[in-house]
């Protein structure tokens, strides 16, 4: 994945992936201005949705 972390692995609450997704972090881009806030609350519910415990 390019150096990036797998957030389906994230141990990070949802408020803070929804920082994460809107602000970057580390070598991910920031999507504040792509996407609006609703759009950025369902890729981090669907992130979630994919969390694996291994």
């Amino acid at each position: 994945m390019g150096g990036a972390k797998n957030l389906a692995r994230s141990p990070l609450s949802r408020e803070e992936m929804i920082a994460v997704v809107t602000q970057g972090k580390g070598g991910m881009p920031g999507f504040r201005a792509a996407l609006s806030p609703d759009e950025i609350g369902q890729v981090v519910e669907h992130v979630r949705s994919l969390h694996v415990d291994h």
